[in-house]
């Protein structure tokens, strides 16, 4: 029987963005100011995205970890420091046009594959020894909870394309019961970002049939 995963959905999220991002940064034309600005404004939208996710797990998960077995998140925590630090490099790196500013985020990217997969493993592993699905749950809930409404569907927007065909239609149902700007967010930014195979087969999905027939119309794939 599979457990909770904290993990999967946003790290899926974070590695979709982390390699559109490096791609940018990689074919930008630095004699072409327009290509140029467009690949640092797509570096600081991953930064700030590690950011914000690095705090949450250190919040919600680090300190659910470490309340329950003292000194059982520091390796995590350790290296969220030097992702932070690396962070800030980075934006130096950009303002400064650095030459090398590929090869840097090439390496951080690459860092933070490591640590992703570091946590999904061994952290996963001390979350399912340490805690119940249901109280894995809880701290899923109250994590995404203090996520602003903003910053919920900018990872909606890397997440779904992201996530296999059962992954996104379980997304969708459990966004069901969020606030309906949420819902119907999500459900355009399918619309956006998904290939069209892959919209054509959530549109036949159970959760767009019940999407349909409480709104009396039929789905449109786009």
């Amino acid at each position: 029987m599979s457990r909770r995963d904290l993990y999967v959905r946003p790290h899926k999220a974070l590695r979709a963005l982390m390699a559109d991002t490096l791609v940018a940064i990689g074919r930008a034309d630095p004699r072409e100011e327009c290509e140029v600005r467009d690949a640092h404004a797509r570096l600081e939208e991953m930064l700030a995205s590690c950011e914000k996710h690095g705090a949450l797990e250190n919040e919600f998960v680090h300190r659910a970890l470490d309340a329950r077995e003292e000194g059982a998140a520091c390796p995590f925590a350790i290296e969220h420091l030097e992702h932070a630090q690396a962070i800030d490099e980075l934006r130096a790196a950009a303002r400064e046009r650095r030459p090398d500013l590929y090869r840097r985020v090439a390496a951080f990217v690459g860092a933070n594959l490591r640590h992703m997969d570091e946590e999904e493993c061994h952290g996963n592993a001390l979350l399912w020894r340490l805690f119940t699905d249901a109280e894995l749950e809880a701290i899923e809930s109250r994590l995404v909870a203090a996520i602003p409404p903003g910053d919920k569907m900018q990872s909606l927007r890397w997440m779904l394309p992201a996530l296999s065909h059962p992954e996104r239609v379980e997304l969708l149902q459990g966004l069901r019961h969020a606030p309906p700007a949420v819902y119907e967010g999500a459900l355009a930014l399918a619309r956006m970002h998904l290939a069209a195979a892959d919209y054509d087969r959530l549109a036949q999905s159970a959760v767009f049939r019940q999407e349909t027939a409480d709104a009396g119309t039929t789905p449109v794939a786009a």
